[in-house]
């Protein structure tokens, strides 16, 4: 017979957190993933709790407090001081409980958190272990560090026993967490080592980035649609991922919001630019993006007009960059509307016919080609002259 111990404590049902495994679906071991790390996610219940990781990369649960009718510990019944940190590990969901015995240690004083790793399974039972706790007839804990409970029962036992009780062998997990409750100590912090499951442990994996949209064609001065990287670790922490950026084209920005945006400048070329994702682990993982910096489209910087006889002009002007330019000239007289073309690196025109002491105003539109296309995005400009 294996020794017991009765001792009063209670399981936490955390509404919201459970799944349902859909029916036809077929449970997987968790020895399938065994060789990925461990991700865990974290929540909290109650005013000055918090739960996370420290600077070692170790689970942290620190309760808060709560009124009675804040949180609620199974069979919802309220407790006198119900708050906990909970620590979650997602990949529990629709698996088979572990036939070999999870375990972890938590750090923290005597009087402090009641912390213990609870698997709540579809049939209905659940699988709780306190580390630490000794059984009956034994100077220490159990073998494993970890005394076992169906529910809320108060007989103690070993994995095993408890696993067979519960009839786990024939069912799968909702999902299972490690949680702290405040106890007698409210604040205190409960720090998590050691942690296995399913032969899973705490750990780096690998980052994987993707970049929302193909290469990119932008355009000199023409601000671009926000480019927005996202990234994923399959390390245990999966919040600290940070980002980085080489190669953009100058006047263009990797954002706090993982987004790039800007103006490609003046001097911008096209190229390959890479972003990084880093995780708190340190992993690395990168992305490329394509980046075709076209110019900006001609315009006329500025022109004039100088007479050169009452019916005559001579127009000068210049572009930021070289291409065919349609004329049309408004004015009186006959010349008015006539149309002709100036080929690229031409900024000089004569126009002869005028009425003396008229105004005329000749506009220049920049062409793709000579009886080609307006150039897109290209502004056309006017000079005006009195002859």
């Amino acid at each position: 017979m294996v020794p017991k111990v009765k001792v009063g404590r209670a399981t936490l049902v955390v509404a919201g957190m459970v799944g349902v495994l859909a029916a036809g679906t077929v449970a997987s071991s968790n020895a399938d993933a065994a060789a990925a790390p461990l991700a865990v996610a974290f929540a909290t219940c109650g005013t000055g709790g918090s739960a996370g990781w420290n600077s070692s990369l170790e689970p942290v649960l620190t309760p808060g407090t709560a009124p009675a009718s804040a949180c609620r510990i199974a069979p919802f019944i309220p407790a006198a001081d119900p708050a906990y940190g909970i620590m979650f590990i997602p990949s529990s969901a629709h698996l088979a409980a572990p036939a070999t015995e999870p375990t972890l240690t938590v750090s923290a004083p005597s009087g402090g958190p009641s912390s213990r790793l609870v698997i709540n399974l579809v049939n209905g039972q659940t699988l709780v272990g306190y580390p630490g706790l000794a059984l009956t007839g034994e100077s220490g804990p159990d073998a494993a560090g970890m005394a076992w409970a169906v529910g809320n029962s108060t007989t103690y036992t070993d994995y095993q026993t408890a696993y067979s009780a519960a009839g786990a062998s024939s069912t799968t997990a909702f999902e299972a967490w490690v949680q702290a409750v405040a106890g007698s100590v409210p604040g205190t912090t409960a720090t998590v080592t050691s942690v296995q499951y399913g032969g899973r442990t705490l750990g780096a994996g690998t980052v994987q980035v993707n970049v929302i949209g193909g290469p990119q064609v932008v355009q000199v001065g023409v601000a671009v649609s926000p480019l927005l990287i996202t990234a994923s670790t399959t390390s245990s922490d999966t919040t600290g991922i940070s980002f980085s950026a080489t190669g953009l084209p100058d006047g263009l920005t990797l954002n706090s919001n993982h987004t790039i945006t800007g103006t490609p400048a003046a001097d911008a070329t096209s190229g390959i630019a890479t972003v990084t994702a880093r995780d708190a682990y340190g992993q690395v993982g990168t992305a490329t993006i394509s980046f075709t910096v076209n110019p900006a489209p001609p315009v006329l910087s500025h022109g004039k007009g100088v007479a050169t006889a009452p019916t005559r002009e001579t127009v000068t002007w210049q572009q930021t960059l070289p291409s065919w330019e349609k004329f049309t000239i408004v004015g009186p007289g006959a010349i008015n509307g006539h149309v002709g073309w100036v080929p690229p690196g031409t900024e000089v025109g004569y126009y002869a016919g005028l009425e003396a002491h008229h105004g005329y105003t000749v506009t220049y539109t920049p062409y793709t080609a000579k009886n080609g296309s307006p150039i897109p995005g290209a502004n056309p400009g006017k000079v005006y002259f009195v002859s």
